[in-house]
């Protein structure tokens, strides 16, 4: 993400050095050139500060990323929901309108995998617009898709069904707007699609869930998936499935409310 220079301490020093250092390099311009021509030193420092604003937002922007990619990583990698969103929870405050939507979704996200879905849901961005006021379709197919995952996290079955709908009515248009967004987003639609089905008493998709699982790249996704197999496996009679699914989240889902419940529910329901 770019444009969150100010969101990390790091990248506004950078940035600030590039600048300072620039500054310096321009007055002792002016210095060396006391006595020639005007146009000499002015063009000159006009050329310095013009590769020195540049130098410190690429540096700032490069900075930043990296930092915000850092604390993701957290999230996703480490599994840590909490000391995420307690390093996390200043960012989108902080962070420009072009990126504001972006950082509260991954903050929400936190939440969310701590299991404060309530929290997650009051976090979220329902501003859909550019610095322009012009519609975002990707910020609104973001935030319907996080509704609907949070809901669906809550159990709040009637909320959730709701919110699919939704959902898919904004998938309609981005059909037709943006191809690739749509099939990208299909995707979280039809795993949300099965999940409210479990509920339902429907009928689950286990074999697209479990291809799925082998290719999903975000982890917190996978053990989702894992989890909806596990309840699956159990409401329809496939104890053993069940363990092993419930198991595997356990042992992988690190510091995630679904790994802690997981492991409740195997002592309670799975005791040896």
């Amino acid at each position: 993400m770019k444009n969150l220079i100010r969101c990390f301490k790091k990248s506004i020093f950078a940035s600030a050095g590039i600048f300072l250092s620039t500054i310096v390099v321009c007055v002792f311009i002016w210095i060396r050139n006391l006595g020639n021509s005007f146009y000499i030193p002015l063009i000159a420092t006009g050329l310095m500060f013009l590769i020195g604003i540049c130098s410190g937002i690429i540096l700032g922007n490069v900075i930043s990323s990296s930092e915000n990619s850092r604390l993701l990583s957290i999230l996703h990698v480490d599994l840590d929901p909490e000391r995420f969103v307690r390093k996390y929870e200043c960012v989108p405050n902080k962070a420009s309108k072009a990126q504001r939507a972006i950082a509260i979704s991954y903050l929400a996200d936190g939440y969310s995998a701590m299991g404060q879905q309530d929290k997650a849901l009051q976090t979220l961005s329902s501003d859909f617009s550019d610095r322009k006021g012009n519609e975002v379709l990707s910020l609104r197919c973001l935030y319907h898709n996080n509704r609907c995952h949070y809901m669906l996290l809550k159990r709040d079955v009637e909320a959730a069904r709701k919110e699919i709908i939704n959902f898919w009515k904004v998938l309609e248009t981005t059909k037709k707007e943006n191809e690739a967004l749509y099939k990208n987003m299909k995707e979280a639609y039809l795993f949300y699609r099965n999940w409210l089905n479990y509920y339902e008493g429907k009928a689950v998709d286990t074999i697209m869930l479990s291809r799925k699982i082998q290719t999903v790249p975000f982890l917190i996704r996978r053990m989702e998936m894992q989890y909806l197999l596990a309840m699956t496996y159990e409401r329809d009679g496939r104890k053993k499935d069940a363990y092993n699914a419930f198991n595997a989240i356990v042992e992988k889902g690190g510091k995630l409310f679904i790994a802690k419940d997981a492991a409740s529910h195997l002592a309670k329901c799975y005791k040896k």
